[in-house]
């Protein structure tokens, strides 16, 4: 059985820093559930299932770090996607020993600062339009009896480049 030492979940509006994060993670596999969240998109609605999952996701894990990079609305949605991506580990003989929830507190000024150059309206209008959850610790230990930590971060502006 493979073990996965450390899931982190990023949780934090578009431009917080998550993607940074992910990044800056060391031998982690970083999986893009913004990714995911388009190639699920019927309508109007993002519609991830397991068979949808099945087909997006790697074959098998290649890293016992794992990153969840997405944006992850509330704790249902947390748990949702944490369902289902425990349950694709457990069909691949993939045991997860810890969740790391890595979140972010809503900063809208500061987010919509760091995305200037992304050219998205779709981006500009999550901002504005979310009210973020931060997720419960406790919730997430009990509903998957794994253990779990939850970390708090304050979102960083980013610095204009020459200055």
């Amino acid at each position: 059985m493979f073990k996965v030492d450390k899931l982190h979940m990023l949780i934090g509006l578009p431009g917080s820093g998550k993607t940074t994060f992910a990044n800056s993670i060391e031998n982690a596999e970083v999986i893009d559930f913004d990714y995911i969240y388009r190639e699920c998109l019927e309508g109007l609605e993002i519609k991830v299932t397991s068979d949808k999952l099945e087909k997006l996701l790697p074959k098998t894990l290649t890293s016992n770090i794992v990153v969840l990079d997405g944006l992850f609305m509330d704790q249902s949605e947390v748990e949702r996607i944490l369902t289902l991506f425990l349950d694709w580990c457990s069909s691949k003989s993939i045991e997860v020993e810890k969740i790391i929830l890595e979140y972010w507190r809503p900063d809208k000024k500061k987010c919509l600062w760091n995305v200037k150059d992304r050219n998205s309206d779709g981006v500009n209008l999550s901002i504005e339009l979310f009210d973020l959850g931060k997720p419960s610790r406790k919730e997430i230990e009990k509903k998957f009896k794994i253990k779990t930590e939850l970390n708090l971060y304050t979102i960083v502006k980013k610095k204009v480049e020459g200055k």
